[in-house]
């Protein structure tokens, strides 16, 4: 007997053919499922009494919520109680997920199934083929001849080998223990193998935490020697991890690495440490000392307390100098400990701080003091509410101690200003800020012998303005901008020695673009510069309409009264006339972002510092680089100029690979 039908609601067990079991759903949300009305439409339907079969033919559609079954013929068998689907079997699951078949046999509880030609289109974009497909007990697919990419299918050429892929001759899908493992597995690139494991496994993808051993890694140095590396990732929970690490080396010894991580309701903590056995340290003195136990510890964490504060620590030490850089662990030259407060409130900021500072780099060194209290409060007013300008209020205070009966500060700050901008009609603007702090130092064991224990009090005013007048141009696919800029500060004279008040803060001073026009060129608070001084410069520009620019500057300052040793030699400033700085920038989009930074000598015009740093982005090549050149400055601890030059590139072949270049 033959009906045909269209548009018909059935609810028995024949429709959920038949490959949700794709989707990935259990045998619990697969019953759930079945209670959910199906419509199947198809050309015809026939029962067959005798073979106790049920056959849907024809443009054959199974919908139920968001999936969506397709087949050329369906047949259902009664006394098997199995589901046959063939010719172009499409599933679509919920997940969006998108499976092809030539055949599809399942039973009624889709516990187990057998597919010929499997072809999928996951939601992100990968695929998976195999030529048979198997599952079982309704967690465990196993695929024979298979393969999986994350690659895109290339639209003019859709049987060209994706970029990468990995092909197996088995691969085994547990659901039940969320893993994925092959068998005889080939890594290809361009359809081409070029790597080879008889067993690999990784956790399902769609798995956010699995437990399991890492990629190993190997490799020589100098140093090291010949290592290997190979580590265990432990999910504890879904807001906990470990990390454990072993690395065997065959000049230094053995390496044990971990790290712990947790995050909670308000917060994050990470612990992470090492120990070295068996090391060889040589010390700063070229005394070596074998078979040594080294060690560090990088610990931090951060706790929101309230809606405007929040709380954290950072722990970073090391057995001594040499031991990060030895074994490759970080490369830095301080290395900070701290716990810490702060308030975020509108424009106001609050900071208290203990840090510790461990110095791990090689030769002499001043030593590193412990600072307790770090404190520091800032509030700013509303623009244009004091006198049409804006207040600020400052107050800090900060204690810097050392062992060994060597220099001890401490020091408080209290600071206030206003600023205000004028615009003229024609376009000039000027900047006018006033502001005045005063600093009481407490000194013990003075830097100084004959000074030993003081207490020094200053008040420093001063006023300062800032003129430019940018002047425009008109063309025809641009802008021509020129803008001079002149600036003069009147500060009060203090007493700004070495013998009054100690230098811990403002030992690095470098004349620069960015520092011309500002009040005060010293960094820090402990140096100040009380000689009235005044700054001129030039800056020129084009603007192209769709984006170009290409920037010009240049600019000088002079002392109005010259004080001797104010700044350390070969900052630029020492003389009355200050170096010549200029800066050149030019910008292309995104293909090229250029910035030459120079000083030069006053007196000799000869290059004292420059720094070229340049990036861009050329199709799929990117690309930056950097130089610097730059002469001694006393008090800064270097005796010779320093030269540096970088580059780096990078290739991105695919959506998520990229191959990258740098030297140093």
């Amino acid at each position: 007997m033959l009906k045909k039908f269209r548009n018909r609601y059935i609810t028995t067990a024949i429709p959920l053919i038949f490959l949700l079991a794709l989707g990935g759903k259990n045998a619990t949300a697969i019953e759930t499922d079945l209670k959910t009305p199906v419509e199947i439409t198809a050309d015809g339907l026939v029962h067959n009494d005798m073979d106790q079969e049920v056959m849907a033919e024809g443009n054959v559609e199974l919908v139920q919520g968001k999936k969506i079954l397709r087949a050329d013929r369906i047949i259902y068998s009664l006394h098997s109680d199995k589901a046959l689907a063939t010719g172009n079997v499409s599933f679509l699951d919920e997940s969006g997920d998108v499976h092809f078949a030539k055949s599809l046999e399942l039973n009624s509880d889709l516990s187990d199934g057998f597919v010929v030609e499997l072809r999928s289109m996951l939601a992100d974009g990968s695929r998976f083929t195999a030529s048979k497909a198997t599952r079982e007990n309704g967690t465990k697919m196993t695929m024979t001849e298979a393969s999986y990419t994350p690659c895109k299918i290339c639209k003019d050429n859709p049987d060209k080998a994706p970029l990468w892929q990995i092909t197996a001759d088995k691969v085994v899908y547990d659901q039940e223990n969320k893993e994925i493992s092959y068998k005889n597995a080939y890594l290809e690139l361009l359809g081409v193998p070029i790597a080879y494991t008889p067993i690999f496994s990784h956790p399902d993808p769609n798995q956010r935490q699995k437990s399991g051993f890492l990629r190993p890694k190997a490799g020589w140095t100098s140093d090291l020697g010949t290592f290997v590396n190979t580590g265990y990732y432990w999910g504890i929970a879904p807001d906990k991890d470990l990390t454990l690490y072993a690395q065997p080396t065959t000049r230094q010894g053995l390496l044990s690495q971990g790290e712990y991580r947790q995050r909670f309701q308000n917060g994050k903590i990470s612990i992470a440490g090492s120990i070295a056995y068996d090391s060889r340290r040589t010390k700063e003195s070229g005394l070596i000392e074998e078979n040594k136990q080294r060690a560090h510890i990088d610990a931090n964490g951060q706790f929101d307390l309230t809606d405007t504060w929040r709380a954290g620590f950072e722990l970073e030490r090391a057995s001594d100098k040499e031991y990060l850089r030895l074994y490759d662990i970080n490369d830095k030259d301080i290395l900070e400990s701290k716990i810490f407060a702060e308030r975020f409130s509108n424009r106001d900021y609050t900071v208290v701080e203990a840090i510790s500072l461990q110095d791990v780099r090689l030769g002499d060194r001043i030593t590193q003091p412990e600072i307790l209290p770090w404190f520091e409060h800032t509030m700013y007013g509303k623009p244009n509410n004091l006198l049409g300008g804006r207040w600020m209020f400052g107050l800090g205070s900060v204690g810097l101690y050392r062992s060994n009966d060597e220099q001890d500060m401490f020091r408080t700050s209290i600071e206030g200003g206003w600023e205000k901008q004028f615009t003229s009609v024609s376009g000039v603007k000027t900047v006018i800020e006033t502001k005045a702090r005063t600093d009481l130092y407490t000194i013990r064991d003075h830097s100084v012998a004959a000074v030993g224990n003081n207490t020094e009090l200053r008040f420093f005013p001063y006023l300062h303005a800032k003129t430019s007048y940018p002047m425009v141009k008109s063309l025809t696919n641009s802008n021509w901008i020129i803008e001079p800029i002149v600036s003069a500060t009147i500060a009060a004279d203090v007493d700004n020695n070495d013998r009054s008040v100690p230098n811990e803060d403002s030992l690095d001073v470098q004349l620069d673009v960015s520092n011309l026009f500002e009040a005060t060129r010293f960094p820090g608070v402990d140096r100040v510069e009380d000689s009235g001084h005044g700054s001129i410069g030039l800056k020129t520009g084009l603007y192209g309409h769709n984006g170009w620019y290409g920037e010009a500057f240049l600019g000088q300052s002079v002392q109005f009264n010259p004080k001797e040793n104010l700044f350390p030699d070969g900052s630029g400033l020492e003389e009355k006339y200050s170096d010549i700085v200029g800066q050149v920038s030019l910008g292309m989009g995104r293909y090229l972002d250029l910035d030459y930074k120079i000083q030069l000598d006053n007196d000799s015009l000869n290059s004292r510092r420059h720094e070229l740093i340049g990036s861009g982005v050329y199709g799929p090549i990117d690309y930056n680089t950097r130089y610097i050149f730059a002469n001694t400055v006393d008090g800064t601890g270097f005796s010779e100029s320093r030269e540096q030059l970088q580059f780096g590139a990078g290739y991105n072949f695919a959506n998520n690979w990229r191959v990258d270049f740098s030297s140093l």
